[in-house]
């Protein structure tokens, strides 16, 4: 049976034994933490007894974010690209400690202005930082995901599947691809083929629609934008893909419309289920 999760971004500042409650209240049985300073009362302070907490309220630990602050991954000067690769780096052993299988980077940061002379050398410079995240991330025995980034007004490295996949391919097994489907639909991709192009490197999902705007990270409830879901389910049924599947949406509305946010994400949770699969999916 498919397994549905949530990035836990969307609780928010909720402290976290009402964060799972609420969670696992909505039936939901994987969840994406974030390695941000302070997020779930900052559980990466106590990595084994947050696995504990999320057995005991029937939650999987997928997966982990890494920190925003290590997301200048393609930064031009060196100190800050070391320290880029440092922070990313420092929720491995965490992630290995919760239980999680996977640790989701980005590749380079959005404040970061993107200029189109500098783009091969960004390229070049994010490939370093990856080899560097990989051989960490093989000793801390965890599986490394790479996302695909949401275009900006200047091409940006690492928003299409295939650059990806270039960047990855010496680094061994271990190294895949976290596909967020908000961000290739703002890419002009078609998702579906995304997927399918990622193939058995697909580790990851960040399930999320938009509007198919360039810079625009809208992170709305799929459905809500552009994105043919039916098309993109069928892809990930016909790679037998078996990982959960993460929703990464915000908040819209403010606090208080978390419990309405959560009950639409499981009841498309339960309308995805009950899909019949593709002839010939795996």
């Amino acid at each position: 049976m498919t397994t549905y999760g949530v990035s836990t971004s969307l609780v928010g500042k909720l402290h976290r034994p009402l964060a799972l409650e609420k969670l696992a209240a909505a039936g939901f049985r994987a969840v994406e933490l974030s390695a941000n300073d302070g997020h779930l009362d900052d559980w990466l302070a106590n990595p084994s007894a947050v696995r504990d907490e999320l057995a005991a309220a029937g939650i999987r630990p997928w997966s982990v974010h890494s920190s925003s602050a290590g997301w200048d991954l393609a930064a031009p000067d060196p100190g800050d690209r070391a320290a880029a690769v440092r922070i990313s780096a420092g929720s491995f052993r965490p992630a290995v400690e919760v239980g999680a299988e996977v640790v989701i980077c980005h590749c380079n940061a959005p404040r970061r202005p993107f200029e189109p002379e500098d783009y091969d050398a960004a390229l070049r410079r994010t490939g370093e930082s990856l080899k560097a995240l990989a051989e960490q991330a093989h000793d801390a025995g965890i599986r490394l995901a790479i996302e695909n980034m949401i275009p900006r007004p200047v091409k940006r490295p690492a928003t299409k599947v295939a650059e990806i996949l270039a960047l990855i391919e010496p680094l061994g097994e271990h190294v895949g691809i976290c596909l967020d489907t908000g961000h290739a639909n703002a890419a002009g991709s078609d998702v579906a083929d995304e997927a399918r192009l990622a193939g058995r490197r697909l580790f990851s999902l960040h399930l999320q629609d938009n509007h198919g705007q360039p810079n625009q990270d809208e992170h709305l409830v799929p459905g809500k934008g552009t994105i043919d879901w039916n098309a993109f389910l069928d892809a990930l049924d016909e790679l037998n893909f078996t990982a959960p599947r993460i929703f990464e949406v915000a908040l819209a509305g403010g606090p208080e419309r978390l419990d309405q946010i959560l009950q639409e994400l499981a009841e498309l949770s339960a309308n995805w289920q009950a899909r019949p699969r593709p002839r010939g999916a795996g």
